[in-house]
């Protein structure tokens, strides 16, 4: 694999050069300013990067796929594997151009049990993966647990949201609300609006929160989008934080937008609540049916927790995705459906036992 991925990357780099020559584009020297951004460069490698990557990359995946294929056909039965639970998912596609499909039919034939990913595509129609019917296909579904935090209006008003916050806020009794549709502001904004007061924005990311605090913002409230409804994936926010479901978000709206002088105060319980009664519910990030390839099977097959899982993570990784985040520890709560289909496969394994 390595040897004919290093043979591919070298065609495609001469290839490049040939290409860059003949256009009369300069490929090296010096980068221009902001070009240390990922993906930024020279225009003239922008040019070459339009064709020769593009190219080469394409030509990698068919090598992958082929390469894929090969190893799943004859490897896990070699190694008598009972079970099959992997991340993966193309298209979807005809099950006789699907590599997934193909390797995978092999491991049915030999008694090997599949479960893998819908897919995270959020509700679109139409959009999960792995459909053939020899693969269990799994959902991400919510779970019985909430971590309510109130959220009370100057009005008077109570709304309970959920957050993972788990520190002693540092203010105490009522702050301004500042609401900001989509979190569009530059950080010079965030600076001059939030001092001292409470960021709504919808879907609020974990290093929105820390530059809110860095601006001596109290807290950050996320709303939940159209998309997201009431599936609330809880965040781990560095601030005193909360997410709020999208029908008590938009009431959020209607108070901020109706008064002069909007406000609200938090208060934590530090607990988990058990036991909810509409769970589960699938997940909001989950994707979607129907089997546009083969309408009559339906997909997917089943539902297993997705949403708010407290998973292991290794240790020297940060706990979200932004590379300001400096913490770690060996669990984390993960919503995905990365979570799903290893529940499907262990109950799998337990009555292959």
């Amino acid at each position: 694999m390595a040897h004919v991925l290093k043979t591919l990357t070298s065609r495609a780099v001469e290839r490049q050069s040939e290409e860059a020559d003949e256009a009369g584009v300069v490929t090296g020297g010096e980068e221009e300013p902001g070009s240390e951004e990922i993906g930024a460069g020279t225009e003239g490698a922008k040019v070459v990067a339009s064709n020769g990557v593009l190219q080469l990359l394409m030509l990698i995946c068919s090598v992958l796929q082929m390469e894929l294929l090969e190893e799943w056909q004859l490897e896990p039965i070699k190694d008598g594997v009972h079970i099959l639970s992997l991340y993966l998912g193309v298209g979807p596609e005809e099950f006789d151009v699907d590599v997934v499909a193909i390797a995978t039919f092999a491991a049915i034939r030999n008694g090997i049990f599949v479960a893998f990913s819908v897919g995270n595509s959020w509700p679109d129609e139409g959009s999960l993966v792995n459909i053939a019917p020899w693969i269990t296909t799994v959902d991400a579904g919510s779970i019985d647990r909430k971590f309510p935090t109130r959220f009370t209006l100057g009005s008077g008003e109570v709304y309970i949201g959920q957050s993972l916050y788990q520190q002693s806020p540092n203010f105490t009794g009522f702050a301004p609300l500042v609401y900001v549709p989509q979190c569009l502001m530059s950080d010079t904004e965030i600076t001059q609006l939030v001092k001292e007061k409470i960021l709504v924005c919808e879907n609020a990311f974990v290093e929105l929160g820390m530059k809110v605090a860095k601006s001596r913002g109290v807290s950050l409230i996320r709303l939940n989008g159209n998309y997201s409804g009431e599936g609330v994936i809880v965040k781990a926010f560095t601030l005193p934080g909360l997410t709020l479901g999208y029908f008590e978000a938009q009431k959020l709206i209607k108070y901020i937008n109706s008064t002069s002088n909007p406000r609200a105060s938090l208060q934590f319980d530090y607990q988990t609540v058990i036991r909810e009664t509409r769970a589960p519910t699938v997940a909001c990030f989950s994707s979607r049916g129907p089997n546009f390839i083969q309408p009559e099977i339906l997909k997917p097959d089943i539902l297993a927790p997705g949403m708010n899982i407290l998973a292991s993570w290794p240790t020297e990784t940060p706990l979200t995705r932004s590379l300001k985040d400096l913490r770690c520890a060996g669990f984390n709560i993960i919503s995905n459906t990365l979570m799903s289909y290893p529940h499907i496969a262990g109950v799998a394994t337990l009555l292959k036992a």
